[in-house]
């Protein structure tokens, strides 16, 4: 609760912040071209990611047709306007060049309008909600490959439980030395540029599953056309086509260099699947 209350304090800042605002910031739209929105868009993807973790817990929650569903249309609603709110701000606030020199726009943005404390105190906030951040994510990445290896398709020693705890310690391992070995290797960069690398060969790997949940919605709206009303399938058809198209202008968004690794770690992990999969060993039980 605490840290939820330390994270609003910023978010007022901000509300506060668009009583500055000044639409001569908003000009040029795009000082780096237009193709610069693709990578910008591949970082608006990244911080909507996860959206999608509420449905991994699915066996543990009541009601998860409707209490999964809520939840997630609540949380993408909410974090919309959060998301605004603050790039809002920021933008009307700060000159271009302040908002690309600076690594914490934000807190910049708050110092600019209520003071320097103002904005070291935006810094604290962002280091709390990480950390509750951090604290989702940990329990995540046990999480995917414990269930992957439960249901047969991953290495059998990630389903492995705590005898005393009752958690994938093997799978938290494994995924805490991989993250800090890909961190690891990029320590010749600034911070910012490794955090930046990580992210989007992150984002493109959560990509993807977008991309064919697209594909996969148009397949179905198509495929049985007695299942749904004419103007459903329309609208179906419709927004999954147009979300195809911006995930894979999203994708061109995160450049080259990432595409190549992200590549390389997808066809990386298509002999696994195969290997998994047609293995005769029965799946993992706790």
């Amino acid at each position: 609760m605490s840290i939820l209350f330390i994270n609003l304090v910023p978010l007022a800042m901000l509300a506060y912040a668009l009583t500055k605002f000044d639409p001569t910031h908003l000009h040029p739209f795009a000082p780096h071209g237009i193709g610069a929105l693709a990578t910008g868009s591949a970082l608006l993807v990244w911080a909507y990611s996860g959206i999608e973790s509420a449905t991994v817990p699915a066996e543990e929650v009541q009601a998860p047709d409707k209490t999964i569903r809520l939840g997630t249309l609540l949380g993408f609603a909410v974090a919309t306007l959060i998301f605004f709110v603050s790039a809002s701000a920021v933008v009307g606030v700060l000159p271009n060049d302040q908002i690309a020199s600076s690594p914490r726009p934000i807190e910049l943005a708050v110092q600019q309008v209520l003071g320097m404390r103002a904005g070291w105190f935006v810094s604290i906030a962002a280091v709390a909600a990480s950390v509750g951040v951090l604290n989702g994510w940990t329990l995540m990445v046990g999480r995917i490959p414990y269930s992957a290896a439960e249901d047969g398709i991953f290495f059998r020693q990630l389903a492995r439980l705590h005898p005393k705890f009752g958690t994938p310690h093997v799978a938290l391992y494994a995924g805490t030395a991989i993250a800090s070995a890909l961190l690891l290797l990029y320590f010749d960069r600034s911070l910012l540029n490794a955090f930046t690398f990580l992210v989007l060969l992150a984002n493109l790997g959560t990509l993807m599953p977008y991309i064919y949940n697209a594909a996969a919605a148009l397949m179905l709206a198509r495929r049985d056309p007695e299942a749904w009303p004419l103007h459903v399938r329309i609208r179906m058809q419709v927004i999954a086509l147009a979300c195809f198209a911006f995930l894979v202008w999203t994708t061109y968004g995160v450049g080259q260099e990432i595409v190549f690794w992200g590549f390389l770690v997808l066809t990386a992990g298509a002999p696994l699947y195969i290997w998994f999969k047609t293995s005769h060993e029965p799946p993992n039980t706790p």
